[in-house]
């Protein structure tokens, strides 16, 4: 009873899944490092540091397919960065990581240093390769007039950019956050918090219950 119990809170209230204790992942891997600070497996011969997410990968990457922009909102915690992380190691193209938390300097200019693509009411991307630009801590960038100009043109723009093109758009909310998500964000497709929670396979993975 007290082991249904504890799937069931894991379950409800999520878990970080950078997995920053130790555990012992038996099925998912082969564990070749155990600190008190993470867990380093080795799984298809790559270093893995967290869950593989494999459920949540294969239906971010199953929108990506029909969807050129793709909002992931959900608390601090839950696993954005890794799911990121993950999709920049399983994308076949290129992946463009954006950091939004640096301050002082508008997101249009932050994109365009990483990734050479142009803003300026259009985005103009380069059409020989597939890219997959990811915007990470979006919420950082929510304010401020040239900001908000930039989410409402890509967002408008989405339907004209390359078929070779996505944006995923990562973004925390909090109630201890200034500002809100520019309207326009609201009407793209999104990954959110119940999206972000354990499957219950997962959970015994975790807690490697056999």
């Amino acid at each position: 009873m007290a082991v249904h119990l504890l799937i069931i809170v894991i379950i409800v209230i999520g878990w970080n899944v950078d997995v920053r204790r130790a555990f012992r992942f038996s099925k998912m891997g082969r564990l070749i490092r155990n600190t008190s600070k993470m867990a380093i497996w080795k799984v298809d011969g790559v270093d893995e540091y967290h869950l593989p997410r494999t459920e949540l990968l294969q239906k971010l990457e199953e929108m990506l397919k029909t969807e050129k922009v793709i909002l992931l909102s959900t608390s601090a915690g839950t696993g954005k960065t890794t799911v990121l992380d993950l999709l920049k190691k399983r994308s076949p193209g290129t992946c463009h990581y954006v950091d939004l938390k640096i301050p002082r300097i508008p997101a249009s200019d932050l994109v365009k240093r990483a990734t050479n693509f142009t803003f300026g009411g259009s985005f103009n991307c380069a059409p020989e390769k597939t890219a997959i630009v990811i915007l990470d801590d979006a919420q950082q960038k929510f304010t401020g007039k040239i900001n908000q100009e930039f989410w409402s043109t890509l967002v408008k723009s989405k339907d004209r950019l390359p078929d070779n093109i996505r944006f995923v758009i990562s973004a925390t909310h909090s109630l201890r956050i200034t500002g809100f998500a520019p309207a326009d964000l609201g009407s793209l497709c999104k990954l959110t918090r119940n999206d972000f929670l354990l499957s219950p396979a997962e959970v015994y993975a975790l807690l490697d219950f056999n």
